[in-house]
């Protein structure tokens, strides 16, 4: 009987771990500049990616064994131009960009259709700024739900002196089916964190008010506002508590129950180290009214997560960023977030002599360490949280390999990271289910498969695949898990 158990259990187990099946695309060389890539996802020709450096921008196509059919490099003959983003709409890619000319900056899109050839040239959206004006804009582009358009959002260079967001509906045939714009109101100094599509020519703006500015301060914001704009009506509601500064939040809109999701950490004092988190539920309509919970972290939670039984005075929850949100069919929201930080060294020798020379050079330490995830109810009152424990660490490359990216099956919930376990370098991921029950797995040796996977610009481009690009060595590849 005991053979039998065990034979059993070895048996479940190797199912487990061969649960889904990895693709590996042939290995070319990464052309030079080359340094950003996006999967797009499925079109009529195949998987669209998108590759891209400073003045260089390619679109590769690869079929479902991840060779490649095509691939073509996107140039945009308007000379003096940027491109912004680049999406796939309804079997056409949109690449929309500024231009500069004449005194004035343009924002411009060019339409090819799903082999990248050209069917509309230089598409004029709005005059971003005049004059000889270098000044900063956002552009922020969104397919609608029902995929018929793609919303465009975007601040002019005098966001600041003269707060107006735009917006405009553009099919993919290049016409513009809507135009609107909306003043922001009460703030003295607003920053633009994320646009939500609602509906036709009915989006929502999520803004804080930016006015805590110190060196190493996450907690950014005293104030948050909500700016609905329905075909040119808008509505603002603004979210302020009392001796609470907010970090940053994400944003996910509960398309059942037609609310807005705001989740983030929050704190007492600028700094890194939160005080607990915060839920905000917010109805789309014009009335707008909203729910707001704080949850303040306790003593157990804050060992649990240090590791200490005895805390010191600096102990807390330190430099942890939301990444993800996930709502569920109950109401309820699942929040990631990640410990990410950085450091600075110099190493060498001090000058010698009056003034001397130095020798010494700067580097900068990633991290990006322990995952926590929290799971809230309908109304945002805590049901369970997580502690994920990992380190990564790197120096001089802005974290590029570090992270986690997410992917979401019908029943779990797969994170996947870089892992050394020790002198083994890894792809693992932890499996967490909507209880909070967890574990750990690993997908296979980096070394082995000679990879360096990117979370960071991984993607989930169906319900079962998932895509993980990798640069190892002046080389680039693909990587798709299949469940």
């Amino acid at each position: 009987m005991v053979k039998r158990l065990l034979v059993l259990l070895l048996c479940s187990v190797f199912t487990l771990s061969r649960a889904q099946t990895v693709i590996h695309s042939p290995e070319q060389a990464i052309p030079y500049g080359i340094s950003n890539i996006n999967v797009m996802g499925y079109a009529s020709t195949g998987l669209l990616v998108r590759e891209w450096g400073k003045n260089t921008e390619f679109i590769e196509c690869f079929k479902d064994d991840l060779s490649t059919r095509w691939k073509k490099e996107l140039i945009i003959t308007d000379r003096n131009s940027r491109i912004e983003d680049v999406v796939l709409h309804n079997d056409t890619i949109i690449a929309f960009y500024s231009h500069y000319s004449k005194g004035h900056r343009i924002l411009r899109m060019n339409v090819y259709n799903a082999s990248l050839n050209l069917l509309t040239h230089a598409h004029t959206i709005d005059t971003i700024n005049s004059g000889y004006s270098y000044d900063e804009f956002d552009v922020f582009t969104t397919a609608s739900f029902q995929r018929d358009y793609v919303n465009t959002y975007f601040t002019k260079s005098d966001f600041e002196r003269t707060p107006v967001l735009y917006q405009h509906a553009v099919s993919n045939s290049a016409k513009t089916q809507a135009k609107s714009s909306a003043v922001v109101s009460n703030l003295q100094q607003p920053d633009l964190i994320d646009v939500i599509a609602l509906g036709y020519n009915h989006n929502a703006y999520v803004l804080g008010e930016y006015e805590t500015k110190n060196f190493q301060n996450d907690f950014i914001y005293p104030a948050l506002a909500v700016l609905i704009n329905n075909n040119g009506v808008s509505t603002q509601k603004l979210i302020r508590s009392p001796d609470v500064l907010f970090g940053e939040p994400i944003i996910k809109r509960d398309i059942i129950r037609n609310k807005l999701i705001l989740c983030g950490m929050y704190s007492d004092n600028p700094g890194v180290k939160a005080t607990g988190t915060y839920y905000i539920n917010l109805l789309t309509q014009d009335t707008m009214p909203y729910q707001i919970q704080f949850l303040p972290f306790t003593e157990a939670f804050v060992t649990h997560l240090i590791g200490n039984q005895q805390l010191k005075k600096n102990d807390g929850v330190t430099n942890f960023k939301p990444t993800d949100l996930l709502v569920k069919k109950d109401g309820g929201i699942i929040m990631l977030t990640e410990s990410q930080w950085r450091s600075t060294e110099y190493i060498g020798a001090p000058g010698m002599g009056a003034f001397g020379v130095n020798n010494s050079m700067l580097i900068t330490y990633f991290h990006y360490n322990d995952i926590l995830v929290f799971a809230f109810d309908s109304i945002g009152s805590a049901q369970w949280y997580q502690v994920l424990r990992k380190r990564q660490s790197s120096d001089n490359d802005n974290g590029f390999y570090l992270g986690f990216s997410l992917f979401t099956g019908p029943d779990n919930m797969y994170l996947f990271y870089n892992d050394r376990v020790l002198s083994q370098q890894t792809l693992s991921a932890y499996i967490i289910d909507t209880n909070g029950n967890n574990r750990r797995e690993e997908i296979f040796d980096n070394n082995k498969k000679n990879t360096a996977p990117i979370p960071k610009m991984s993607k989930q481009i169906s319900l079962q695949e998932f895509v993980i690009p990798s640069f190892r060595r002046g080389y680039f590849q693909l990587i798709k898990i299949v469940f």
